[in-house]
């Protein structure tokens, strides 16, 4: 236990030492980017289901990826939005929206990948069931890398579908 402790006060400095500075002035590490308020945005968008606003946040081959790297389970985002819209239709939500939201900024300098910036978000989904009116609440990372036009690129939604799956199934 006492390893792991450690090694989340850690992790920290990590990522902030792994990053370098890639173009002139362009700091590694933000909590206040452009790019930051783009996927807020877009997280508001699907939870009012703007998906129009909510698409433009993407880029024209943009992915989804839900709790997998499995390459079959990838989605493209017109994909992903045809389902958002299927489950939002299905009637068994009233309402989705966001809690707890934080958000950072991080350029990754790894071997073998593109300096590319990515957004991380840790929060909470919040679903209202619409025949009861119980607000369901799961916890949910968000990592999405970013284009250099200032879009995002892959989407990766890592969820905890327990709360969900139990809400449902009574």
């Amino acid at each position: 236990m006492r390893t792991k402790i450690n090694t989340l006060l850690l992790l920290p400095f990590v990522l902030l030492s792994s990053c370098t500075v890639q173009e002139e002035g362009e700091v590694c590490h933000l909590i206040e980017h452009a790019d930051i308020d783009l996927t807020l945005k877009s997280m508001d968008d699907y939870a009012a289901m703007n998906w129009d606003e909510h698409r433009a946040s993407y880029t024209e081959d943009g992915t989804v990826h839900l709790n997998s790297l499995d390459p079959e389970d990838l989605k493209q985002i017109d994909d992903a939005l045809e389902g958002y819209k299927a489950q939002r239709e299905s009637g068994v939500w009233s309402e989705f929206f966001w809690t707890g939201r934080y958000a950072d900024r991080v350029i990754l300098d790894y071997p073998d990948l593109d300096p590319e910036p990515w957004v991380f978000v840790w929060g909470n989904w919040n679903g209202v069931l619409a025949e009861s009116g119980d607000t369901i609440t799961a916890a949910v990372h968000i990592a999405n890398r970013m284009s250099h036009d200032g879009l995002i690129r892959y989407h990766y939604v890592n969820i905890d579908r327990a709360p969900i799956v139990t809400a449902l199934a009574k």
